[in-house]
């Protein structure tokens, strides 16, 4: 069983239309060079200007362990709110 869903573990976005960048920058979180961002299990080269969508899985990522595990650990939570 996954574990249980924790402070942190889902956005919640009242605006709409808000690319990566406007979120990174509001929590002041500055990303390394050499950072992959994957939404839905795909990996989006140009993530600062992606757009989220509702019940969106996205993993940050350095690249480094194994990949598939990481984006297994990308919960679902969110269908739940």
């Amino acid at each position: 069983a996954p574990a249980p869903e924790q402070t942190g573990d889902i956005l919640h976005m009242h605006a709409t239309g808000v690319p990566l960048w406007i979120f990174f920058e509001s929590i002041n979180l500055k990303l390394p060079d050499g950072i992959k961002i994957y939404v839905n299990e795909k990996e989006i080269s140009n993530y600062q200007n992606y757009v989220f969508n509702d019940l969106d899985k996205i993993l940050i990522t350095n690249g480094k362990g194994d990949l598939q595990k990481q984006l297994d650990s990308v919960t679902d939570f969110a269908k739940n709110h």
